[in-house]
């Protein structure tokens, strides 16, 4: 395997140190700051150093990503990762379903090298359990500063269970957003609401930025599973919409990285291999919106929620100025957010635009109509199933690996033929809303 970076992690206090190589630009070290305070819940499995691994893994996954760009004529990048862990002979076991699960989400390979933890540790693998409080939550749910997350903030805390919020923070400014919305969302659940939050920043000599997210969505699934471990909770809600879930590429808009399958449904099962392999039991990913649309979900808000859309993100090229946050306008999520705020049937306060175009690429909104033309003419046709599939190749495999985890009488005829139409459901929805946009625009 021809490797485009080597990096090994080190711990300095609360610093992950990642000597990170490669062949074009030699040697550098990446800090990555770690203020793990929040996610710290006293509790026994808290207190235990080997709960945290996975989540070293994932921070520095992080930093490879976000520090080494696809060579020019490659599809995918192949890493080395020499990590320091309590019991090397069990994560020589882990390491194929590490390499596989990885691979499947992003694309990209990688091996890990497990090697002797040693005194050398962070700070966050030292810490005591002080008090006896040994959970007491059902479901973590991920809270990050974007309007699909707030929907599914806003109503989960309104369900007859225990809940806890969990955010990652790889932006300082970001922070600001995200305690604004856990502040009114906790108001509106009687000002009791759990939220853990796991902010990490970079610190390095180079600014080589790979432009994909897919690290801070793998990031974020993992504080939220190990939160839920450390409390006993065993589920973890992602709230993405069910077009977002799916990410299919859009013709000249969503292509390469920024197609990538994290959160696709598919990968559920690996998701709970991984989940067993490093917590014992199985912590559930869960994906409640996965059958509605954007402009559904921001249609259930309650009139709290509402309030809140205008501290979310959305925009693929977000100015964050001194006066607040501005959306462009014009990107292909600013487009679709508008839609779905516009469908909503409520009279919602929205974010400021500055409807400006930025770069060189197509405009978005023709794009996003075009590729629902094109979904519009696969969901019209006799097997509608088999049409979409031509179209879109990579949900070819969805039916037969996603929810099984449920209802164990259900067979698998009845399984596949019912994900299956929620999934032609939720698209026609979509492509229903989109041939909606010149109205919109009208009204």
């Amino acid at each position: 395997m021809s490797l485009d970076a080597s990096a090994r992690v080190a711990y300095q206090g609360r610093h992950m140190l990642v000597e990170l190589s490669t062949h074009v630009f030699g040697t550098e070290i990446v800090r990555a700051v770690l203020d793990v305070d929040d996610i710290h819940p006293l509790t026994t499995a808290a207190s235990d150093p080997s709960t945290f691994e996975l989540l070293d893994l994932a921070v520095a996954l992080y930093v490879l990503d976000r520090s080494v760009r696809v060579r020019v004529g490659r599809i995918r990048r192949s890493f080395a990762l020499h990590l320091p862990v309590a019991d090397v002979v069990r994560w020589r076991r882990i390491i194929p379903l590490v390499g596989e699960w990885y691979e499947a989400l992003t694309g990209d390979a990688v091996e890990v090298v497990p090697i002797e933890r040693g005194a050398a540790v962070g700070e966050h693998h030292r810490r005591e359990s002080n008090f006896g409080f040994e959970g007491g939550v059902d479901v973590i749910g991920l809270l990050s500063e974007g309007l699909d997350s707030l929907c599914g903030a806003d109503g989960v805390i309104h369900r007859d269970e225990r809940i806890a919020l969990a955010s990652v923070i790889t932006n300082p400014k970001r922070s600001s957003q995200i305690d604004t919305i856990k502040t009114a969302l906790a108001a509106a659940h009687d000002g009791e609401l759990l939220h853990y939050a796991l902010a990490t920043r970079l610190r390095r000599r180079r600014k080589v930025r790979e432009k994909s997210q897919r690290s801070r969505t793998v990031l974020a699934l993992i504080t939220g599973m190990t939160i839920a471990h450390a409390l006993g909770a065993g589920r973890v809600e992602c709230y993405e919409n069910g077009f977002g879930l799916l990410n299919l590429p859009v013709p000249d808009l969503q292509y390469g990285p920024m197609s990538s399958q994290v959160l696709n449904p598919r990968h559920l099962p690996l998701w709970d291999r991984l989940s067993r392999a490093f917590f014992g039991p199985t912590i559930e990913i869960v994906f409640p919106n996965r059958y509605r649309t954007k402009a559904e979900m921001v249609s259930r808000l309650s009139e709290p929620g509402r309030r809140l859309v205008s501290q979310t993100s959305s925009c693929d090229r977000l100015l964050r100025l001194p006066e607040g946050v501005i959306h462009c306008g014009t990107c292909g999520s600013c487009r679709y957010r508008q839609l779905s705020v516009a469908l909503c049937g409520a009279s919602i306060n929205d974010v400021p635009y500055a409807y400006q175009h930025v770069g060189d690429g197509p405009d978005a909104e023709l794009v996003l109509r075009y590729h629902a033309r094109m979904l519009g003419i696969a969901l019209s046709q006799p097997n509608a199933w088999d049409a979409l599939v031509r179209l879109h190749p990579e949900i070819s495999t969805l039916p037969f690996s996603e929810d099984g985890r449920g209802d164990k009488r259900e067979s698998d005829d009845g399984r596949r033929n019912r994900i299956r139409q929620g999934t032609l459901d939720v698209l026609r929805r979509h492509v229903e809303e989109l041939q909606q946009w010149e109205a919109v625009h009208a009204a």
